[in-house]
Formats: structure tokens, sequence, C-alpha cells
């Protein structure tokens, strides 16, 4: 009898942040044969489907022996968790012919100019650590009647796609002729009632000055296209725009199997948007808000409506603040906090008490600036305590996301760059402070609104002594 695969998960599309679990079983060895153990060999891809007959995509192999039952039962979840990883900068130019690389205000990313930060790209750019493929290959090993080992009857997993997300103990599990499985497909575009890989609102607030970008997992099939369509005040169309998959555009236009365009990431907020498109920007102050949808080869929608209105500015003066974290599912998300914001800051010395004079001279020497305690180094952090706007409840789970996200950032605005700019200054890493986080609904709190501190992670730079 062969190794079979007894229990696997039904979908094919899943967060890594699941158990992943893989039930396996020889009856015949185990029955019959000495130190029986279990194998699954990992293969895992960021691009191409992975090729189980070589190593080229292993990443490791894991034995463990039957239980009482005379079954092997893997749990990969902590193994793939390592392979993937949040994408922070564009995907590197590829090779292909025409080349493709993601732009930066219609500039070509690396290595033409420095390499761009996710949330700055112009119209598309693919995914390199959000996703990747996984199969499996699991095997029987035991030792013979003449103390041989032997490895046999191996057999294959389907192809999985895993994505960087996660699982609360409350998300809905199915449970299929014994497979336990997490349905991921409303992330596949390929209708209307799809959205992008977030929880985020489909009605979004920005200022002029803000980047962002909406992630998406997609097919060959399932997309062509994404199309914006300005509005005024009163409703009405002010113009409508699409940016297709074209290598022009940070897409290629065929890409069957690679890993690295089934993610991809869209430039969708107004700053982004005011580095490539002339009809965004002649319009800039006449636009209310506007909305984004994906679109199929056919000219069907593939994903949800989203609207971005455009925030007014602030009459107060009030600095906004505008933070992208990592989500739940891996992709990114966004918030300007447009209210009154608090910066302080708090410094910790490294002190050291000096001599008044110079004792290693031909004579004793003393100046007024020497001796007594002195500073050695000092390390600053910035601390902003900010606010936002009067939301809508079901903001309120969304802003859990950023509380436990792992990664936060606070994005700068809109800027004109100079030749050859590194692009280093638009993205800073914060940590939130906030360890309480209180869900308000309208039942109890009648108007929501949300404060939060930060903290710059970086230590502001002085000389040293």
């Amino acid at each position: 009898m062969p190794t079979l695969i007894e229990q696997a998960p039904d979908n094919t599309l899943l967060p890594v942040g699941m158990d992943l679990i893989f039930t396996v079983s020889n009856a015949t060895v185990v029955a019959n044969q000495l130190s029986v153990k279990f194998i699954a060999v990992v293969h895992m891809s960021p691009d191409v489907q992975p090729d189980i007959s070589t190593n080229t995509h292993k990443i490791g192999t894991f034995k463990t022996t039957p239980n009482n039952h005379g079954v092997g039962i893997f749990n990969l979840r902590q193994v793939c968790e390592t392979e993937v990883a949040a994408d922070n900068m564009e995907k590197a130019a590829t090779t292909d012919n025409p080349p493709v690389a993601a732009k930066f205000k219609e500039l070509d990313g690396e290595p033409t100019q420095a390499p761009i930060p996710i949330h700055l790209i112009d119209k598309f750019t693919g995914q390199t650590n959000f996703m990747k493929w996984l199969v499996i290959r699991f095997k029987t090993e035991y030792i013979d009647s003449s103390g041989v080992l032997q490895t046999v009857d191996f057999t294959n997993t389907r192809d999985y796609k895993i994505f960087n997300g996660y699982l609360n103990y409350s998300d809905t599990l199915s449970w299929t002729n014994n497979n336990i499985s997490f349905n991921a497909n409303n992330f596949q575009l390929s209708n209307s009632s799809k959205s992008f890989v977030s929880n985020m609102p489909t009605i979004q607030y920005a200022n002029k000055e803000d980047y962002g970008v909406f992630t998406a997992i997609t097919g060959q099939t399932a997309f062509n296209s994404i199309e914006f369509t300005y509005y005024n005040d009163a409703g009405g169309v002010i113009a409508s725009e699409e940016i297709v998959e074209d290598a022009a555009n940070g897409l290629p236009t065929y890409w069957t199997g690679n890993m690295g365009w089934r993610g991809i990431y869209i430039g969708a907020f107004p700053a982004n948007l005011r580095g490539w498109s002339s009809t965004f920007t002649s319009n800039l102050d006449d636009i209310y808000y506007y909305t984004i949808q994906a679109f199929n080869h056919s000219s069907v929608a593939s994903s949800q409506l989203y609207s971005i209105y455009i925030n007014c500015p602030t009459l107060k003066g009030y600095e906004p603040i505008r933070l992208a974290w990592l989500n739940k599912w891996g992709g990114w998300d966004y918030y300007t906090f447009t209210q009154k914001s608090i910066s302080s800051k708090s410094k910790k010395e490294t002190t050291y008490f000096q001599l008044h004079g110079n004792y290693n001279s031909p004579v004793y020497e003393f100046s007024g600036h020497r001796g007594g305690k002195k500073t050695f180094r000092v390390n600053t952090t910035e601390n902003i305590r900010i606010n936002s706007d009067y939301v809508k409840e079901d903001v309120s789970s969304w802003f859990e996301e950023l509380v436990n996200s792992p990664e936060v950032y606070q994005l700068k605005g809109y800027k004109e760059d100079y030749a050859n700019s590194a692009l280093n200054e638009y993205v800073i890493p914060v940590t939130i402070k906030t360890k309480k986080f209180t869900k308000k609904t309208i039942a109890n709190d009648k108007l929501i609104q949300y404060e939060f501190e930060i903290e710059k992670t970086r230590f502001e730079r002085t000389q040293s002594i």
C-alpha cells in the first residue's frame, strides 16, 4: 500500500498563520516494518511552481513517528511562517522582454534609481515575500529485516498558495471529510463581491499628499486593469481612466504560474496618482472623491468598488499624521490622523566626569570649559499622541489590527524630489505605545474618536564625544 494523505486543507489559498495540518499513513509498512517514520519534504517558491523532483525549492525535510493509530500528523505552520514576510520595497526589476520595473513619478525603479518603497509606487508592482507556492512530498521510511534503511512510496500534495496572513481563534474554519481548512477565496479577485487583501472599509479618506497601495491576490484571467473614476462634490463624473497590466506599468501581460505576479500592489491614493496621472493632477482641486475597481479581460468587475474621499484641509493647523501598518492578511492599510497631535521628546544620557585640568602636559593646564559632569552620548526619542476624526463603527475592528500589527510606519507626503533622491525620508518606523484598546460603539459612545500614542523607533542623532 502506498503512502496516503489522509488529511489536508481543502482550499489551496491559505493564510500561513493557521494550523497547516497534514496526516499521512502507510498501513502495510507500519504493520510489518521496524523504526517506521513518515517524511515530509517541503518545497516553497516565490515565483515558478516548485519542481519537487529536485532540491531547487526545498526548504526542509521533517520526520515524525506513527502515533497510536499508525498515522503521522504534521503541522507545518511554523515552518512556512519563516518563508513569508511583508513586502516593504518594490519587486526588483526583471529581465523579461520587455523588462518589468516599478516606477516612482514615472521613473523606473532599480537599478536606474534608488529602490522604491512599496507605498510610493506609481501603478503596479509584484510581490516578493507576501505569498509563495507550497508543495509537500510525503514518503515512508523504515529499516528492513536486513537492517537497511529504506525510503518508499512518495505522494505529493496539491499546489498551495500560502500568504502572510493569520487567523484569530474566532475565525471560522471548515471541516470537510476530516480536512481542516479556511476559506480565503474572498481575497481571490474574480467578481464584484471580492475584496482587496484587507478588512478596511470600502470608503476611505486621504489627504492630497497621502501615499498608499492596495494589495491584491489575483490570477491570469481574473485581472486585467484598475479603473479610476473621479467625481465632484455633486456626484458628477469629472473623468475616468484605467491602468492595464503591461510591462510599462510594472505588471507584465503574460505571467501564468509566476507567483511574483499573483500578488500585486496597486498605487491607489492621491499622491501615487499625482506621480503619473495628468488627468488626476489637473482636476485635483475639483475632485471630491474617486472610486477604484478591478476588472478582468472581459471588462467585468473582479473586485468590490472602493471609494477614497479627499480630506478638506483642517483650519486648525493640525499636522496630519499618516500611518501605514501590516494588516491581518499581510497587506498594507493606511489611515491619516487629521486632528490634534502632540509631539514630545525624551532623552537618555550617558555621562562621565572630566578632570578640570590637563595632567598630561609639560605643566598643569586648565580651561573654563573643562571639568565636571559631561555628556558622552544622548539618545533622544520622539513620541506623538495622535487623534482620529470622528469615525464610523466599522473602523473600530479595523483599528484593532493597527494596535496588533508588528510593522507600523509613519508616511511622509508628496513633495518635489531632487534628482537621484534616495527616497529614504518617506517611511519612518514607529511603534504603537498604546497598550490598551477599547472598542467603541455608537450605542456606548455616540460619537466615536480614537487616540493613539506612537514612538519613532530611531534615536535622533547628535555629536559623538
